[in-house]
């Protein structure tokens, strides 16, 4: 027999996206980021993945991939019922928990919460991302992986970079001592100045 079809508030969403942390009207008003998300197949997520390739003009204006997103996300949904869920900023965390959510991080790092995904946003630049994920155990490159031997080939010349890079351990290193960290930094610098260290606040 032929399933009855679900009323629309029951169907599963055409998409998840990860919670950014801001509460902003510039967000709204699914608060979402883009740098994580999933979308299910369909023409209705067509439409909308087309939508935002073709807005380079609106990303670059706002100097934002994540504004156009949510713009564009909510612009579908009320013509098009693109239906989505954000997710649960404990099953995937973002920089806005690592930076300002320090009960939950010490729950994380001591093992009572278990994410499924993290995603370094709040923060500032590439190079303290690296840093940060590096303090918090999330980074699996090997140490000779960096930027300048990324730039220069020599690592194509080895081999893959799956075999050349990846690693099953993490990389575990200290930089900032007010920042979170898998294990006390307490002998390194402060990133911010005056900040008591993340382990002893």
């Amino acid at each position: 027999s032929t399933p009855a079809p679900q009323h629309p508030v029951c169907a599963p969403p055409f998409g998840v996206l990860q919670d950014d942390g801001s509460r902003s009207t510039r967000f709204s008003p699914y608060f979402s980021n883009s740098g994580f998300y999933f979308l299910r197949a369909g023409p209705r997520t067509r439409y909308f993945m087309t939508s935002l390739l073709y807005g380079g003009d609106q990303i670059l204006e706002w100097r934002s991939h994540q504004s156009a997103l949510v713009q564009i996300l909510a612009d579908c949904s009320s013509k098009f019922g693109l239906k989505v869920k954000t997710l649960s900023y404990a099953d995937f965390p973002s920089g806005k928990d690592y930076h300002h959510r320090k009960p939950y991080m010490q729950k994380w790092l001591q093992g009572e919460e278990h994410p499924y995904a993290f995603h370094m946003c709040w923060t500032q630049n590439k190079v303290d991302k690296v840093k940060y994920l590096k303090q918090l155990g999330g980074w699996f490159m090997e140490r000779t992986c960096n930027e300048d031997t990324l730039r220069s080939g020599e690592l194509f010349a080895k081999g893959g970079l799956a075999q050349t890079c990846c690693t099953a351990e993490p990389v575990l290193d200290c930089f900032f001592k007010d920042k979170a960290s898998k294990e006390p930094c307490l002998e390194s610098p402060n990133k911010d100045k005056g900040a008591p260290s993340w382990w002893r606040a």
